[in-house]
């Protein structure tokens, strides 16, 4: 503190210096000879008629008057130039807010440096901690807060998403401060090994967005980011979605693409932490007691239920339409809707779930099963060899357990008996030296794939996939290019382990882009930029 007081000290006394004349010392000098000719008296001869006569004459006084007034202009002149500065130094010229759930607020001057730091929940004083960061730069500040956020696990590979918020009066300086602080706050989050998506946007001081935060319980920088959204998109309710995490807006709007002002998006919202698009739909068919088969006309896409980001699942089976909303972090079936009959449902138990699974109408039969297991891996029936089908239980509940092998990677399916619905499977990439495993039980979170095979692709996929054009926007969209910037641009649908993935590659100037995108999800499998120097 001692070091910042001197600073400002300096930063005056030489500010005083450039803008007043030095006049000083010759008004010390002025000063010093009238008082001479004040004190002393003045000796004047007279001749008069040769008797010499001595007159003292008296100083002249009019000098006094004068030697004030330049001390007044110098004192106003060091008013002038104190006000300027601590107008400079102490005027709020922007606010600056980062939310993830942590909300802070940080009000800089001029100069960018810190006049005040607002934390706005108990998140943000745990992100601060001891730090003191008044009178520091704004970018040694955001370096501070962002690492402390990343450390404490605000921001991590599961909830990769953060909003700044600029809100200035002067709008063309603060766009330009909105897009270098999202570009520095990415780098930084590469720089912790943390693949974040930045949304950045600039509003206007207004008490408006106050309010709705009081309203609504968040933060008037999420309050204006979520109006934006309800402004492109009505149907969207303020109340559903205040809820929502800063990263469940993310994927919300990328799912939407609602044309939002002045807010510019960098990177790719983590779907990490949700269960996904494939076991969402197996949870809903699994609900439904029907099969991949049976169903047609279906529909998968992200939505939100009271501060919940869900999956809406609409399909048709047997003459009957699904709706369904499945809470997309834990599974839960929130509600569905049967033939226009809303039916809201409640826990299922242990217990109800095998007595479900007992007493549904019949067996599906082993050649059934069997082709569940065939087309979830992908594969045609005359490619496998030693099929084994047999049917199993397990406390209380009955399963088909299909093995088999296609080349050298064998399969190891376990279907229940009456639904369909694959409740284990465990695939075994032989010609790998290490242990590849991949396998998903009812509940868990690991994600699905889709294993296809050169003769398997004229065989119908487990869920629609992006396509070229969504994939390359995806792209485009985590490097912050326009598609007029790119060169040499190449789209290209892969498979690998298992995985079928868009491979996009392209060339902005000497940067090389490379990208794996996910054929179904659109989440970002890999990435590989080349800054060519």
């Amino acid at each position: 503190m001692k070091e910042n007081n001197q600073m400002i000290e300096n930063r005056l006394k030489r500010a005083v210096e450039s803008s007043v004349p030095d006049v000083l010392a010759n008004v010390l000098e002025q000063i010093e000879t009238k008082e001479v000719h004040t004190t002393e008296a003045v000796s004047e001869t007279i001749n008069d008629n040769n008797n010499e006569k001595i007159r003292v004459l008296p100083g002249k006084k009019t000098n006094f008057q004068r030697w004030p007034r330049a001390v007044a202009s110098i004192a106003a002149a060091l008013v002038i130039v104190f006000g300027l500065w601590m107008n400079l130094s102490y005027s709020t010229e922007a606010i600056v807010a980062f939310d993830v759930n942590p909300s802070i607020e940080l009000s800089v001057n001029r100069a960018e440096k810190i006049l005040r730091i607002n934390p706005r929940n108990d998140e943000a004083k745990t992100v601060i901690g001891d730090m003191d960061l008044k009178g520091v730069d704004l970018d040694i500040a955001v370096n501070a807060l962002i690492g402390s956020m990343v450390q404490n696990g605000y921001i991590s590979e599961l909830n990769n998403s953060i909003l700044i918020t600029v809100n200035s009066n002067n709008s063309e300086k603060g766009e330009e401060l909105q897009a270098r602080l999202s570009n520095e706050v990415g780098s930084l989050l590469r720089s912790f090994s943390v693949d974040g998506s930045v949304i950045s946007q600039t509003t206007a001081r207004d008490n408006h967005f106050e309010d709705l935060a009081e309203q609504y319980g968040i933060s008037p920088s999420k309050a204006a980011l979520i109006e934006q959204l309800i402004a492109a998109d009505p149907s969207i309710e303020y109340a559903d979605v205040a809820g929502l995490s800063i990263n469940d807006l993310n994927i919300l709007i990328e799912a939407r693409q609602p044309q939002l002002v002045k807010v510019n998006i960098s990177g790719h919202a983590s779907e990490k932490a949700y269960i996904g698009v494939m076991q969402a739909k197996d949870i809903a068919f699994g609900h439904a007691k029907v099969t991949e088969a049976d169903v047609r006309d279906l529909e998968i896409k992200y939505d939100y239920d009271n501060g919940r980001l869900t999956y809406e699942i609409e399909f048709k089976s047997r003459g009957i339409e699904y709706d369904y909303d499945i809470e997309a972090r834990d599974g839960s079936v929130i509600k569905f809707d049967t033939d226009g009959k809303e039916d809201v449902t409640q826990p299922q138990t242990e217990s109800t779930q095998k007595t479900e699974a007992k007493t549904s109408s019949k067996l599906i039969g082993s050649s059934r099963a069997e082709d569940i297991a065939f087309r979830h891996a992908g594969v045609y029936r005359n490619q496998a060899r030693n099929l084994e089908t047999e049917l199993d239980s397990d406390d209380g509940v009955r399963y088909y357990e299909v093995e088999f092998a296609v080349g050298s990677t064998e399969y190891d399916y376990e279907i229940d008996a009456y639904s369909g619905k694959i409740l284990n499977y465990d695939i075994d990439y032989g010609d790998d030296d290490d242990d590849d495993d991949r396998s998903e039980t009812t509940g868990s979170t690991a994600r699905v794939t889709e294993k296809a095979t050169t003769a398997a692709t004229n065989q119908k996929p487990l869920a629609q996939e992006i396509g070229k054009g969504r994939a390359e926007e995806i792209a485009l969209r985590h490097a912050g290019v326009s598609k007029g910037q790119v060169q040499d641009l190449q789209i290209e649908l892969e498979y690998d382990d298992g995985i079928r993935y868009y491979e996009v590659a392209f060339e902005v100037g000497d940067t090389e882009y490379d990208y794996e995108i996910d054929a179904y999800s659109g989440r970002i499998l890999d990435y590989d930029i080349d800054y060519d120097d």
